[in-house]
């Protein structure tokens, strides 16, 4: 699933967490999960956190 979601990456040049769900055929959270794993790993960095606005990796 992480290469996956880092081929979607490239691809698209980044993307919000339901897009990569859906893209992916997986829910946001399952996503979501995989999303922070490779962020801890250093491979991926998301967008800086604000209330009530989408997730950009």
């Amino acid at each position: 699933m992480k290469n996956e979601i880092l081929e979607f990456l490239n691809r698209h040049d980044g993307g919000k967490t339901a897009e990569i769900a859906e893209a992916l055929a997986v829910t946001d959270y399952q996503a979501r999960y995989y999303l922070l794993l490779l962020e801890k790993a250093g491979m991926v960095q998301r967008s800086p956190l604000r209330r009530g606005m989408a997730t950009y990796w």
